[in-house]
This record gives C-alpha cells, sequence and structure tokens, in this order.
C-alpha cells in the first residue's frame, strides 16, 4: 500500500515538474519574440529617422542568440 502511494506522488511530482518546465518555454518564447519585435521597431525607427534626416542609416546588429 505505501509503494503505491509512493509511485502515485512521484507520477504526481513528474507531472508538476513536466507542466511548469512547458510553461517556463512558453515564457521564454515569449519573451523572446518580444525582444526581437522591439528590436525590430528600434531599426525601423532609426531607419526612418536617418531617412528623414538625410544622413545613411547605419545597421544594429542582431541580438539573436546563436543557438
Amino acid at each position: 500500500m505505501g509503494e503505491v502511494a509512493i509511485e502515485r506522488i512521484e507520477s504526481s511530482v513528474g507531472e508538476f515538474l513536466s507542466v511548469i518546465g512547458r510553461l517556463q518555454a512558453e515564457q521564454q518564447k515569449q519573451v523572446s519574440e518580444l525582444r526581437d519585435e522591439v528590436l525590430e521597431k528600434a531599426r525601423r525607427a532609426k531607419e526612418e529617422a536617418s531617412r528623414e534626416a538625410g544622413t545613411p542609416s547605419v545597421s544594429v546588429p542582431s541580438t539573436k542568440p546563436l543557438i
């Protein structure tokens, strides 16, 4: 009887950790997408400002990870 309870607890803990891992991965993906979006908007704004000022545009380096 005790062994069955331990197996159920282990299973529940494993499921809980799995859910936490998926949520963490999703959150990281959303943060990465937001960062990319903000950088792209900044790049476009810089290019627009350069065009309006009549100066050449300088590229903004990408900060995407090399994974």
